[in-house]
């Protein structure tokens, strides 16, 4: 069997068990195709071992919607979304820091917003730290709306810190209604990036038909 084959089995595969829990039609092959470059991260990481192919990085392709709906593009050019000349590709949303009493405390808030899929975000969905006046200390953007970041937040890794966060497709309707609202769509996973910002050899892979938490890493 060739590997032209062998994509249209498994994507085939994919969509027969995808069938009973998708509310409307179920995605179709094509689309189950593209969804299979980032879907099979492990498979394709084996075949990588032994020379074949490429490994990927989970949760970097959005699942399909089962309904048809498409979610608009994110604004971008506006009041409300940052610009820089330094980074033309880096879009954060603005953020108003609002405190109810005097005094604040010292660190970094750590946001990751997205928006449902009915709406047009202001800026890039992804991960963003900001100082106590909202201004964006850092920030990884994620390709498109429908994937999103969150429990983002630093955690301890062998003794050193580390940030750490959940990215995938969010059940949002009325895009996506396979699973109740809010939930994780198959194809997630979660991310560890050490100090240098690069992602972590001890990340965390978990793919397949099951979701996974997005509040528990």
């Amino acid at each position: 069997m060739n590997l032209k084959h062998f994509r249209d089995s498994i994507a085939f595969l994919i969509s027969c068990c995808f069938t009973l829990p998708c509310v409307g039609s179920p995605p179709t092959v094509e689309e189950l195709d593209l969804f299979y470059e980032d879907f099979l991260c492990e498979e394709k990481g084996a075949l990588a071992a032994a020379g074949i192919g490429a490994p990927c990085a989970c949760g970097t392709v959005p699942y399909p919607s089962n309904t048809g709906h498409v979610t608009p593009d994110p604004i971008l050019f506006s009041p409300q979304v940052w610009s820089f000349v330094s980074a033309p590709d880096l879009h954060p949303m603005k953020i108003s820091v609002n405190v109810l009493n005097p005094g604040i405390a010292p660190g970094f808030v750590f946001l990751a917003p997205y928006a449902f899929s009915e709406d047009a975000m202001y800026g890039q969905s992804g991960s963003l730290i900001l100082d106590n006046l909202g201004n964006p200390f850092w920030f990884r953007p994620l390709s498109t709306p429908n994937l999103m970041n969150t429990d983002f937040r630093v955690q301890q890794l062998n003794g050193r810190p580390v940030l750490t966060f959940w990215q995938g497709t969010l059940a949002t309707p009325p895009a996506y209604t396979n699973v109740p609202a809010g939930s994780s769509e198959p194809g997630s996973c979660y991310y560890i990036l050490d100090n240098t910002t690069r992602l972590s050899p001890q990340s965390l892979r978990k793919m397949g038909l099951h979701q996974i938490s997005m509040n528990s890493f």
